[in-house]
């Protein structure tokens, strides 16, 4: 009697057995194929988005290339207006340098009238 018991024991502890490893193989099967749409979804945003960082390097470039011409511009712009500066200081200093002339000789030429209405 001991026997069949036993060994209907041992049947539903072997189906149980069986029923866990396919349960375990489906699990399996089912993280694989997870793991391989994930894999293909991945690669497809890792295209997408090498396009992306591409396109925004290109935008980069185009915006250091301005800033650079931008930094030229003002170079030039502040040469020239450094240059107009000193023109002016110098046409001032000229300007300056005959009005004392011409005030030394109206000096002397009122003196001389000065003089001669004295006399």
């Amino acid at each position: 009697m001991n026997e069949p018991e036993r060994g209907l024991l041992l049947l539903r502890i072997r189906d149980e057995i069986k029923m866990t490893i396919a349960a375990y193989q489906t699990l399996y099967q089912s993280s694989v194929n997870f793991a391989m749409r994930k894999q293909v979804q991945s690669e497809i945003g890792k295209a997408e988005l090498d396009k992306r960082i591409e396109e925004y390097e290109a935008l980069k470039k185009q915006k250091e290339d301005k800033i650079v011409e931008l930094k030229s511009k003002i170079d030039a712009i502040e040469r020239r207006d450094m240059e107009r500066r000193e023109i002016m200081a110098n046409k001032r200093k000229e300007d300056l340098n005959f009005i004392r002339v011409q005030e030394q000789h109206l000096g002397r030429f009122l003196k001389e009238i000065n003089k001669s209405d004295n006399k």
